[in-house]
């Protein structure tokens, strides 16, 4: 989860699934997208119906509670750790 003035971004990773799916809470939309990879060596999140992707890799290596998300401009911004079951409530929520 990203914390912004007046609302929130989060990613919902699933690695059986490989997907990873974006929403907000300042949106009603989400989306799912195909990613590989993994979270300690970098896990890529294709956007390829925009034609860029996002990288999202733990901030240090063995410490899942800080990851950094570099998106499609090279910009990294930082995301903390977020129980699943809080996560899908909020996506429910927006949904």
């Amino acid at each position: 989860m990203r914390r912004l003035s007046g609302y929130s971004l989060y990613y919902l990773i699933d690695l059986d699934e490989m997907t990873a799916t974006s929403f907000g809470t300042n949106d009603s939309g989400s989306m799912v997208l195909p990613c590989s990879g993994d979270l300690e060596n970098g896990l890529t999140i294709d956007y390829s119906d925009y034609g860029f992707t996002e990288r999202l890799q733990f901030k240090r290596s063995g410490d899942d509670s800080v990851a950094v998300l570099t998106d499609g401009n090279g910009f990294d911004w930082e995301y903390t750790k977020t129980g699943v079951v809080k996560a899908e409530d909020v996506l429910a929520s927006v949904s």
